[in-house]
């Protein structure tokens, strides 16, 4: 929630008699005259996890007025570069731990360290949307929020992507360590690439694939699937992918791929057994509407070492 206005408090939210919880949002910009620039939570019990909180503004609390309420603040960040006495929350007792807040507050794990965000500047980022891979408020590399939440957390970040780790990044968006990890989005049904590489001829039949790649590389394959065809799980679907040594001969037996949705974001991956890895990692991406319908597209892209490897989709799985 962004740049909301109110004439009382409660900038973006405010919560009344009610039991809310807050997962992996965003509050920045938001203004309201008195109490709690971001939210003022009333005779009400509110928890916030992994919530970023940035630039909201009022002249009690920046973030969050407690009247009357339980709240449970937990792996989040409350910040503000605005120079001012004004603490981020106030009004009542916050239970607030493993948490980023600007002037500090008693609790386990806290902390004041700014968040380092990556373009506080420009919180929808260069693209000026929110929901991507550069918006301003990912934290970059630099940031004392990397991995000093606590040991419970959502599996996925707002955008969609996976927490690792046995402790938790704090904030609504995970650390990722440079944009090329990424190697592209699906937006508006196009894959769009981070950086740039090849895209191999389209398979509309079940068939091998064989190409080569270096190191360092990557390669991209489009998936037309048959006409009124759908997968059983329109969120997943299985590729088959083998290394080839210079004599064209399987170094083991075809690895089975399965690709999944990353939480509720257009990105799709793949699981992998890292210890008998072969080939790289596998990032894969599909239309918003899943794998369905006349020339769905998949993307599969293969981050891999020196040699070849020859992929197959097996269209039994489709119906």
């Amino acid at each position: 929630m962004y740049n909301a206005v109110a004439g009382t408090g409660g900038g973006a939210l405010f919560i009344s008699d009610s039991k809310m919880e807050l997962i992996n949002c965003v509050f920045t910009g938001n203004k309201s005259l008195n109490s709690g620039g971001a939210i003022l939570s009333k005779n009400s019990e509110l928890s916030i996890e992994n919530n970023t909180f940035f630039q909201n503004k009022s002249r009690n609390a920046s973030s969050v007025w407690n009247e009357n309420s339980t709240i449970n603040i937990i792996n989040s960040i409350l910040w503000n570069n605005i120079e001012d006495d004004v603490s981020e929350i106030d009004g009542g007792n916050f239970n607030v731990s493993f948490t980023c807040i600007r002037g500090g507050y008693a609790g386990e794990g806290n902390f004041s360290t700014s968040p380092e965000f990556i373009n506080p500047n420009r919180p929808t980022g260069d693209d000026g949307l929110w929901g991507s891979l550069d918006d301003g408020l990912n934290i970059s590399s630099r940031s004392s929020c990397i991995g000093t939440g606590s040991q419970r957390f959502p599996k996925t970040d707002i955008l969609g992507f996976e927490r690792s780790g046995s402790r938790s990044d704090v904030g609504a968006y995970a650390y990722k360590t440079t944009a090329t990890d990424f190697l592209g989005i699906i937006k508006d049904g196009e894959f769009i690439p981070m950086r740039s590489f090849p895209v191999v001829d389209s398979i509309t039949e079940e068939r091998y694939l064989n190409f080569s790649v270096a190191r360092g590389d990557a390669r991209a394959i489009q998936v037309e699937l048959p006409k009124n065809k759908h997968t059983d799980k329109k969120n997943a679907i299985t590729a088959n992918v083998v290394g080839l040594r210079p004599n064209g001969s399987q170094i083991g037996n075809p690895m089975a791929v399965r690709l999944f949705r990353v939480g509720n974001t257009q990105l799709f991956r793949s699981y992998y057994n890292n210890g008998n890895e072969l080939f790289g990692k596998y990032i894969v991406f599909t239309s918003v509407d899943g794998i369905k319908g006349e020339f769905a597209n998949v993307y599969a892209i293969h981050g891999a070492v020196d040699g070849q490897i020859n992929i197959s989709i097996p269209h039994n799985q489709f119906k």
